[in-house]
């Protein structure tokens, strides 16, 4: 089994592979990925954390790791896997911190930018039964397989969280619940029609 410490890790690379030099970044070339053996564990450690949570406004990121399997694919690399995540969101009607498991899986290809941009789908390759999700990559850059974990993990979390107590923390302070602001703006309505001109 490949392990974490197999993949490039850089402490600040700005503008390699199209990164900012922060945040979580593992960096891979397709030959370093031929020399793999086995899935690949990546685990992002506390400040790689710190730095995912900042850049998707989450209160938390206590855990980050993801199991995957490289597959050349002539010039293209194939990225399968998945990521398992404890993270903690923000309530959209209270702010309460919420605590949410995450377990998505990754079907993603790197193709060379060039060809991504000569397709005529510029969005995705069709790839017989499945389509993957497509990243193109400039000439002589690496492949950011942090980065594509991070927006992996963005994209599997529920935009719009709520706490189970949303309702009770609201009522508390004076807020009406979802179903009476409904209610009330209903006869709200039926009023005013009944008083409206005829």
């Amino acid at each position: 089994m490949a392990e974490d410490r197999d993949i490039d890790r850089p402490a600040d690379a700005p503008g390699d592979a199209g990164t900012t030099g922060e945040g979580f970044h593992r960096l891979i070339t397709a030959a370093e990925a031929r020399r793999l053996t086995g899935p690949l564990e990546i685990v992002a450690n506390a400040d790689e954390r710190v730095a995912v949570a900042t850049r998707f406004d989450l209160v938390a990121l206590d855990r980050f790791e993801a199991r995957l399997e490289l597959v050349c694919d002539g010039e293209d690399l194939v990225v399968s896997g998945s990521i398992d995540a404890d993270v903690v969101q923000r309530c959209v009607a209270t702010d309460l911190p919420l605590p949410v498991r995450v377990e998505s899986t990754i079907a993603v290809r790197y193709v060379p930018l060039a060809r991504l941009e000569a397709a005529e789908n510029e969005a995705e390759i069709e790839l017989g039964e499945q389509d993957l999700d497509i990243i193109g990559v400039p000439p002589g850059t690496k492949m950011d397989l942090g980065d594509m974990l991070s927006d992996s993990l963005y994209l599997a979390l529920y935009p719009f969280p709520r706490h189970p107590d949303a309702d009770t923390f609201l009522k508390e302070r004076g807020v009406q619940s979802e179903a009476e602001a409904g209610a009330f703006g209903a006869l709200a309505a039926l009023r005013d029609k009944l008083s409206g001109p005829e």
